[in-house]
């Protein structure tokens, strides 16, 4: 069987610096000392002790209180823990309850009365030592806590069970302009943006419903500025030892940047990227909307299906740059005829749509396609160059012609058909009791 190793701490015994004015007392108690394992120093006045302390560290001061000759042992310890703090152990062989508020007043961290037994002193000093530490470590700890608080990017924030602010950290300043003691006292509310504040609401009642965490919500946050930003929040809920609610701890997070790349993709992904114009993805989604719609509100519309005519020969003739300007020109004429709750779409190539909500019967939807004929009609001025163009439109009108996305779109591309075969630049309806339309 292989023999095991063993490995050994060297531990480094603890200085002392021993503070009696009696000599002879002083070399007995550091032999006591000494036999407990420690090292030790001799001061024999407050002066040696401070000139002592300012050239080594020490672990521990074991000092008399009462020195014969300059500052006593009180004034000693204060001034001690000015330069640098260092627990004090007071020793005195007066027991009386001046001598004992002098060394409290002090801060000191025991009192030995001389004589006490080799254990008892063993004890006082370690359990001050022990205690020193830990006093250390937590305040070590506290300031890393304040400095990660102090310099985060995010906001850190305590809420009552009311919503009001308990506490907010210094990031609400950079992020949000107002200094923190103007929002603790106030409502969480005062600064949610009225369309997100029911959201908020519901993420915390989750606490009251025993939930312990929480993350996700988003929310728009005011700005001192007055302007908009998105946030979003995770939080704890704080209960005391019977397990009730009594508060919560969270963290926000400006998302506005995220924000505003999902908008943009969102629109790349609805719109075209030449135009600008819902794409085809956009228009059926609306299309299907508006359907469902009709069928609630009785009321119903047109579809109509653009196609410009002889656009390639313009792309063929130009080049694709001079037809990319003219379908930009396109659409922005196709806009400004319509109403704010009509969608003009581009389909792709030279195709367009327009869906006109509530746009009344045919004759009525004959005026706007007649107004679109005119409209395209009329020169385009790109840079030096004069276009002309034209378009043949065909339209479907719901719910006469049907009810599903897919009829009308059908439909509506097939009475565009018949405009072209009767001669272009002009509209037809997919029914047949449309009225005959009036050249442009």
């Amino acid at each position: 069987m292989p023999k095991k190793e063993v490995f050994f701490v060297e531990t480094r015994p603890k200085h002392i610096l021993l503070v009696e004015d009696q000599r002879v007392a002083a070399l007995a108690q550091r032999a006591i000392l000494v036999s407990l394992g420690y090292t030790v120093d001799i001061a024999v006045s407050g002066n040696e002790a401070m000139e002592k302390h300012r050239q080594q560290t020490y672990d521990l001061v074991l000092m008399d209180i009462e020195l014969g000759v300059g500052i006593d042992g009180g004034e000693t310890a204060k001034q001690l823990q000015e330069e640098r703090e260092v627990p004090v152990v007071f020793l005195s062989a007066h027991t009386d309850a001046p001598t004992i508020e002098r060394t409290r007043a002090a801060a000191s961290y025991g009192y030995v009365v001389k004589g006490t037994g080799d254990a008892l002193l063993h004890a006082t000093l370690e359990t001050a030592l022990a205690l020193f530490e830990t006093r250390y470590r937590l305040r070590e700890s506290e300031a890393r806590y304040r400095l990660l608080i102090e310099n985060t990017h995010d906001i850190i924030y305590s809420l009552s069970l009311e919503g009001t602010f308990t506490y907010v950290s210094p990031s609400w300043t950079r992020m949000l302009g107002q200094p923190p003691e103007t929002i603790v006292g106030t409502s969480f509310r005062r600064y949610i943006h009225p369309e997100d504040v029911d959201a908020c609401d519901v993420f915390f009642r989750k606490f009251h419903e025993g939930t312990s965490f929480l993350s996700g919500v988003e929310y728009r946050v005011l700005r001192q500025d007055g302007i908009w930003c998105w946030h979003t929040s995770s939080a704890t809920a704080v209960r005391d030892g019977e397990g009730h609610l009594v508060s919560f701890i969270g963290i926000a997070r400006d998302i506005s940047e995220r924000k505003v790349l999902e908008e943009a993709l969102r629109h790349q992904a609805t719109h075209d990227t030449l135009t600008g114009l819902p794409n085809r993805t956009l228009f059926l989604d609306r299309l299907e909307h508006e359907l469902a719609m009709t069928r609630r509100r009785g009321r119903g519309g047109a579809l109509i299906f653009l196609d410009l005519d002889n656009f390639k020969s313009i792309n063929d003739t130009l080049g694709h740059a001079a037809g990319d300007r003219l379908l930009v020109a396109v659409a922005q004429r196709l806009k400004a005829l319509v109403r704010e709750a009509d969608t003009v779409a581009r389909m792709g190539g030279d195709e367009f749509t327009l869906l006109l909500p509530e746009a009344g019967d045919a004759p009525q939807v004959s005026e706007v396609a007649l107004r679109i004929c005119q409209a395209l009609h009329e020169v385009f001025l790109l840079g030096e160059q004069e276009l002309f163009v034209s378009a043949s439109m065909g339209i479907s009108l719901y719910p006469a012609d049907g009810n599903s996305v897919t009829t009308l779109l059908k439909l509506a591309d097939m009475a565009m058909y018949r405009a072209k075969a009767s001669g272009r630049n002009t509209y037809r309806f997919w029914s047949g009791s449309e009225p005959t339309p009036p050249r442009p």
